[in-house]
């Protein structure tokens, strides 16, 4: 029977899987700007409102507000600027697969970075096979039409952030001891703050709002933003940063099912055989992590 992490890892790749689908669908209408505006300022009610509901105080900290001002940025406002963008360069399956290197990223940085988690030959093996998971189902040899260089370049600087976040996550945030729905909520409502400063800047393109859009907006900002971040900080903390990360290993099955389903976007055999490699690739980083769990880290 799946654990309550297992469910949550789930809810949080089916959420953000799901967020290129919707992202595609807002760029008809939206700029990047507000996009990641939306979003940002749905997602933080939300969760402001779970903090209400369950009678959690706001941390008073300022080291940990620090912190959490680096998560925003590197989770949140940049990433999602960068996304925003490429989405409206690329089919939404590019854009999916292309962030998938997220892993690869993680792994790197908390080793050469942070020093923190332990990364066996196991876990390497995983994240190589996922890579050649990620290499199949974005066929290069067949979609580079689809794609630009600046849209790619915008998908892999997400991904770095990503990347940067998770292992910030797990080396200064998660050991403050506050649980995720409070950690989630402090990322996002510094993040919309951010972003709605930055809106003269960013946002200044017309709006065309069709219902297709408004949906798209309230999924990508309740769930893709609001809810599952409350699911992903829990992951983090019971995972850890490289397991965590393997949620954008899931993400291009979903993304590429939804595009091709939703959007007639192409899906071929190659690219479904390469995203069960990726499936794979989950598999034997959770039993790596299973064996190699490290201990928790002193906050900073």
């Amino acid at each position: 029977m799946m654990s309550r992490v297992g469910w949550q890892y789930a809810g949080v790749s089916v959420a953000w899987g799901a967020s290129y689908l919707f992202m595609r669908i807002a760029t008809y209408g939206l700029g990047a700007g507000h996009i990641v505006v939306g979003r940002l300022v749905l997602g933080a009610l939300v969760l402001a409102g779970c903090m209400r509901v369950l009678s959690k105080p706001w941390p008073r900290e300022g080291r940990y507000w620090m912190h959490v001002l680096v998560i925003a940025l590197s989770a949140c406002v940049v990433p999602h600027l960068l996304l925003a963008w490429a989405s409206a360069q690329m089919p939404s399956v590019l854009v999916s697969v292309c962030t998938s290197v997220t892993p690869l990223l993680t792994v790197l940085v908390t080793v050469t970075g942070f020093r923190q988690e332990p990364v066996t030959a196991t876990t390497i093996a995983a994240v190589a096979l996922g890579a050649i998971g990620i290499v199949g189902v974005l066929a290069p040899w067949q979609t580079t039409a689809d794609a630009t260089i600046a849209g790619y370049g915008a998908c892999l600087g997400a991904s770095a952030c990503y990347a940067v976040s998770f292992a910030y996550t797990r080396r200064f945030v998660t050991p403050r001891g506050y649980d995720s729905v409070t950690t989630a909520t402090c990322q996002i409502t510094l993040a919309a703050l951010i972003a709605v400063m930055a809106a003269p800047w960013t946002a200044s393109s017309s709006i065309d709002l069709t219902p297709a859009i408004i949906a798209a907006m309230l999924c990508l900002g309740v769930v893709g933003t609001g809810l599952s971040y409350i699911w992903y900080q829990a992951v983090i903390t019971a995972w850890g940063a490289p397991t965590a990360s393997t949620i954008t290993y899931l993400m291009p099955a979903i993304g590429v099912a939804l595009g091709t389903l939703v959007l007639g976007e192409h899906l071929t055999w190659t690219q479904l055989g390469a995203m069960m490699l990726v499936l794979t690739s989950v598999v034997l980083d959770r039993a790596a992590a299973r064996r190699h769990r490290p201990p928790p880290h002193q906050p900073d």
